[in-house]
């Protein structure tokens, strides 16, 4: 744990991980360490993590989606707050979120 701790390395593999972090908290004689720990490997063992691919424009593209999806968002509020004046919330919400997640995903 002292290389994880001094690199931010963490074990790839599921038997990496649980078998070092196994013999950390039998070691360890913190029992505020441990229960970390062990909540740690909870997490790794119930969480899929997304590891994204590496490519040079992946963050710009991240970026670039996350800024459309903002504004796509935006109008459709302001849309849905206008509609709001001649229809009911549950209907103004249907009608709007359709429309507006079909646009984004057909732009994208």
């Amino acid at each position: 744990m002292r290389f994880v701790a001094s690199t931010g390395y963490l074990p790839v593999t599921a038997e990496a991980f649980g078998s070092s972090m196994e013999q950390e908290i039998a070691t360890n004689e913190n029992a505020n360490i441990k229960k970390l720990l062990q909540t740690a490997i909870t997490v790794h063992g119930e969480y899929n993590f997304y590891i994204p691919p590496v490519f040079d424009s992946f963050n710009g593209i991240g970026k670039d989606l996350e800024e459309s999806f903002l504004t796509a968002a935006k109008g459709a509020r302001e849309e849905y707050l206008t509609l709001l004046e001649t229809m009911e919330p549950e209907e103004a919400y249907a009608q709007v979120e359709q429309k507006a997640l079909s646009q984004w995903r057909a732009a994208h």
